[in-house]
């Protein structure tokens, strides 16, 4: 027999209706955040976006000042801040750990880390405010496992954001501010195929058979979709 009760909290996921949100990074057409802003405003929610380059705020993900700026704006705009879902994300074009620089450490852990946790930071007073939010925080596989296919700095930064994910869950969940890292596989984006044609380039082989070595790790045979 179904559970009535449970049956009404999965209709009631399926409306945001007077919520609102902010969604950063990764806002071009087709990319993971675009995707994310596009369901959220499906299923009611008004969402701002936020990016350096394609958002309704135009913002540095990595500047403290910035990003505070924009969620006050948002907050005195729309009254509230229910959601906030950081999916910037660094590209790293050097994949070995004897080619990674200070500066490629620098880029993944400004923008996969240090601006998830100014956003975070500038979005929770807010939250508390409003009696709870939801943070959900776009990390990757490669914080959960090494893969010889992404740059190590890349995957340190991830694993320092899924840790990030667990202390600040932790700490707030008292205020009911749920906080979760997302940790997707290969997705097929523009910024991903990308990444593929410079990672095929680097190694000296065709991206077809990149691609299809990552394809043979994944039970599904394929990439997923944003």
């Amino acid at each position: 027999r179904k559970d009535p009760t449970f049956a009404v909290e999965v209709r009631s996921m399926n409306s945001l209706n007077g919520m609102v949100g902010i969604v950063n990074g990764a806002l071009q057409s087709g990319e993971t955040g675009d995707a994310i802003a596009g369901l959220l405003r499906e299923r009611g929610a008004t969402i701002v976006t936020a990016d350096a380059d394609d958002g309704d705020v135009q913002v540095d993900i990595t500047d403290a000042a910035e990003i505070t700026s924009c969620v006050s704006e948002v907050v005195a705009r729309l009254g509230r801040l229910d959601i906030l879902v950081n999916s910037a994300c660094a590209s790293i074009e050097s994949s070995t750990f004897l080619e990674q620089t200070g500066t490629d450490f620098d880029k993944a852990f400004d923008i996969n880390v240090r601006g998830m946790m100014l956003f975070s930071q500038a979005a929770i007073p807010y939250m508390r405010s409003c009696g709870g939010g939801c943070i959900v925080n776009i990390a990757s596989i490669s914080g959960l496992k090494a893969t010889s296919s992404v740059p190590p700095v890349a995957i340190a930064s991830r694993f320092a954001a899924v840790g990030m994910s667990k202390a600040m869950a932790q700490e707030f969940g008292t205020y009911n501010i749920r906080c979760n890292a997302v940790c997707p596989g290969l997705v097929r984006t523009p910024t991903q195929d990308t990444a593929l044609v410079e990672l095929a380039e680097s190694e000296g082989v065709d991206r077809s058979d990149i691609v299809d070595a990552q394809h043979a790790k994944i039970p599904l045979g394929r990439s997923g979709e944003p």
